[in-house]
């Protein structure tokens, strides 16, 4: 059997891939089911050249019994402690992170105060303040669990969590709880690696400007938490964004960069490689043991071991083999995207990438001068491709689009990240060596440079007109699905390679049609995206390049989620922008975006915080209108009905019978028209108006950060709006052609 501990990888990836979308049930009965299989197939083959569907078939058995038993203890452990309040001890285990001006804490809790609750158990803990905690620091705190919140999309905050070991998330009982701190009492080595991480971060931080030094960090350690929201998605756009996982790449510079060393000063290539296997786990352990990391390690250490004993191992069997070590420990990791992509690049590259530089090359061969640039360039661009073409389901399933521009945003944007890496890393070694840190001087200054010129160039090319296309995740499930019936079809029949050409073309076809389609499908269809901005609000209405934004506040980023969301759906113009206050809830996000948008019409009160910022960002063409009771009609088919009540403002949208009312924090929703108390879609802020039981709303959304808006989510429900939603973890997006239809895309 050619390759047995590839198929075992990959299969076992693939069952676990479906089981994580699938659940606990299917996954239980599909392994009865297989189970059965395996034992028949044992019974009653006859011919060893079909073994490998025993080992097919036992494999997947295996992999989905696996997840069944993880997937039990995790259920178990949510529902006795989901919605309850409990004084914990427990430690930190991984840096704090900040994000939308909160902080996040990984814990592994050593006791919790619940009978019958499990004690062990990694959670996210949030806090509007930071704590103060060192790595591994015991502490006691009272908090309330919450369970991840689901959606429509795939990759939702549930799966992500799971993949990550969070079983919860946590966030104080009370706003003015106590942390009892109680000092390290044990210094694992992971303890260590974090306290290099956080030293590496400092010494960063203190090299560079803050832009900078975000992107370094970023490309050297993978930490992303300073990156400004709209960098991050300018690389999601050139489909570079994978420069920001350390994988592969990350640990293939670095090899050979030690190994140079080593055979600079004349060490023998194979106690070389056998040196460098030290380097890889440190490096391994400074990043943090994430998926693709431990995956990249894995492959890695075997590529250096095949150096140490002579011989090269196979790569597919090596990439086969790091799954199944990685699933093995944790069978959650088949639904973390950066796993997966790191995967599916790797086998592009190893499988796929040869075939296209074969068919790329030949008309070069033949080139009287520059052939060694040509080819070069070449390999490039096959190595390119094939990683795109291996990740594109995934770039599907997880963003709900691809990019156009991915194989020149990698060939232009990635040497110079490189660059930004190699530059980077060396200038933090040397910043760290004392009466050495001068010599950090020069590659400080490289890296400084180049990451200014990464931003530029990202932003430049994710400005080009369709950059970006996105896809609903029913038809990409379709089409997967479709694809490897015609692959598996080309591969029974067998008769020549021409077939697994058709197939491709075949796919490329539909794939082509179904994103056509998609956007003529839209024609008509009007979006409405609650976005997550922390403690505030902005609601985006988008209707075939027009919108209509309705406040323009919250968090740090929130000038970036909205821009984000009206260039995602290809907004040239917003005709409306309604600010009920100027506060930074409201309008923190308003002067940069009257910057970079041309809007025709722009109602808010006449005094506020950022009445000043707003001014100076008005241009001459927008009509300013003071707010008060007011209605206006939009798109021929829509009306805006604003209500002033006292301090409250309620806003009242009507698309071809959608009805949608955003609610102040003050107000009485009995003084309120009618018409305006019977709604498809009520959207809240951090406090419940007065009355609002006397709205009829079929869906409510709560929009403001996260330990209030499971507050007002429950007062909510109690008050009889069953179906709540909060943007506490991601937008919530919802499309809808009219007459009260309203189709979730995210967010529930």
């Amino acid at each position: 059997m050619k390759r047995p501990v590839a198929i075992v990888g990959f299969t076992f990836l693939l069952a676990q891939l479906f089981a994580t979308f699938g659940g606990f049930n299917v996954a239980l009965s599909l392994f009865v089911f297989f189970m059965v299989l395996s034992v028949l197939i044992l019974a009653f083959m006859r011919q060893k050249k079909y073994c490998w569907v025993l080992l097919v078939s036992f494999s997947i058995a295996l992999s989905l019994g696996m997840f069944s038993i993880r997937m039990y203890s995790y259920n178990k452990a949510v529902d006795s402690l989901e919605g309850k309040e409990a004084l914990i001890k427990g430690h930190l285990v991984e840096l704090p992170q900040r994000s939308y001006d909160r902080y996040y804490y990984i814990v592994e809790t050593l006791e919790i105060d619940v009978p019958g609750a499990p004690q062990k158990l990694k959670i996210r803990l949030s806090s509007r303040n930071p704590l103060g905690i060192e790595p591994f620091e015991e502490f006691s705190v009272k908090v309330k669990f919450i369970s991840p919140s689901g959606s429509d999309r795939l990759f939702d905050s549930r799966i992500s969590s799971r993949a990550k070991g969070i079983v919860l998330y946590a966030y104080f009982a009370d706003y003015n709880e106590e942390v009892v701190l109680s000092g390290v009492k044990r210094k694992p080595f992971y303890y260590y690696a974090l306290k290099m991480r956080q030293h590496a971060i400092e010494t960063i931080d203190g090299m560079l400007p803050l832009k900078q030094a975000a992107l370094v960090k970023s490309v050297v350690l993978g930490e992303i938490s300073d990156l400004d929201a709209k960098l991050v998605n300018d690389f999601r756009v050139t489909g570079t964004s994978h420069v920001f996982s350390v994988s592969g790449l990350h640990f293939a510079v670095i090899i050979q960069l030690i190994m140079s060393m080593f055979l600079f000063l004349k060490v023998p290539k194979r106690f070389a490689a056998l040196l460098t296997i030290l380097p890889v786990i440190v490096f391994s352990s400074l990043v943090g043991f994430s998926p693709p990391v431990v995956r990249s390690g894995i492959m890695m250490t075997i590529y250096l071991s095949g150096l140490v004993l002579g011989k090269e191992p196979d790569s597919l069997n090596s990439l086969g083999f790091a799954a199944l070590l990685v699933l093995l420990f944790n069978p959650f990791w088949a639904g973390d995207i950066g796993f997966l992509l790191s995967f599916f690049a790797t086998f592009g590259i190893i499988a796929v990438s040869p075939k296209i530089n074969d068919v790329l090359s030949r008309p070069l061969n033949k080139l009287p001068v520059l052939k060694g640039a040509a080819m070069k360039l070449s390999n490039s661009v096959a190595v390119t491709l094939g990683a795109t073409l291996t990740t594109l389901p995934v770039m599907l399933l997880s963003f709900e689009g691809f990019s156009n521009i991915a194989i020149i945003g990698n060939l232009l944007i990635v040497p110079p990240c490189m660059v930004v890496m190699i530059a980077g890393a060396l200038a933090a070694i040397f910043n760290l060596l004392g009466p050495l840190s001068v010599a950090a001087l020069p590659f400080t200054f490289i890296a400084g440079v180049f990451a200014n010129f990464v931003r530029w160039l990202t932003g430049f090319l994710a400005g080009i007109p369709f950059a970006y296309h996105s896809v609903s995740n029913d038809f990409t499930v379709i089409w997967i699905a479709g694809t490897a019936l015609l692959f598996f079809a080309a591969w029974i029949i067998k008769k020549n390679t021409s077939l697994f050409r058709l197939a491709s073309i075949l796919s490329v076809i539909v794939l082509l049609s179904g994103i056509l389609s998609y956007q003529v499908f839209m024609r008509g269809v009007a979006t409405i995206s609650v976005l997550n901005v922390g403690e505030g609000k902005a609601v985006v209405f988008v209707r075939e390049g027009r919108g209509l934004v309705i406040g323009c506040g919250g968090g740090t980023y929130s000038t970036v989620a909205v821009a984000n969301t009206l260039r995602g759906r290809n907004v040239g113009k917003i005709d409306l922008m309604v600010l009920p206050y100027l506060d930074k809830g409201n309008a923190s996000a308003a002067p940069e975006i009257l910057k970079e948008y041309k809007v025709d019409t722009l109602v808010m009160p006449q005094s506020g915080r950022y009445f000043d910022h707003i001014e100076a960002a008005l241009n001459n063409a927008v009509e300013k209108i003071a707010i008060d009771s007011y209605k206006i009609g939009l798109w021929k088919d829509m009306k805006v009905e604003i209500v002033e009540q006292g301090d409250g403002v309620w806003v009242f949208a009507d698309y071809k019978e959608t009805r949608v009312l955003v609610c102040p924090d003050e107000g009485d929703a009995l003084e309120l028209p009618e018409e305006m108390r019977r709604v498809d879609l009520l959207v809240c802020g951090a406090k419940v108006p007065a009355n609002i039981a006397k709205v009829e709303a079929d869906h409510a959304i709560v929009s403001t950060e996260e330990e209030r808006a499971a507050i007002v989510a429950l007062q909510l429900q109690a008050r009889g709006f069953d179906s709540c939603f909060t943007t506490a973890y991601q937008d919530v997006t919802i499309l809808t052609r009219g007459a009260g239809k309203l189709v979730f895309r995210s967010g529930k």
